[in-house]
């Protein structure tokens, strides 16, 4: 009994660690990025995006992808 009650403590905690890092990592960064980038435009009606839609994800993936391939270049270039 216990040891079921402690791989479901641990499940639950595992869910909430990625579901937060997931939001906080990816999904703030990629939205506001998606914002910039579609409402960028002054002529254009304000379009609405989602932040649990796939371009703020795929935004977030990209920015830090970026991020990372940025600091690796410094790494290279440094060492």
């Amino acid at each position: 009994m216990g040891e079921i009650i402690a791989t479901l403590v641990a499940e639950i905690c595992k869910w909430i660690f990625i579901s937060i890092i997931f939001d906080l990592v990816i999904k703030i960064p990629g939205y506001a990025i998606a914002r910039m980038l579609v409402n960028s435009r002054q002529k254009q009606p304000r379009r609405e995006i989602s932040p649990d839609g796939a371009m703020s994800i795929c935004c977030g993936l990209l920015f830090w992808a970026g991020l990372s391939g940025i600091g690796y270049s410094l790494y290279r270039a440094w060492k």
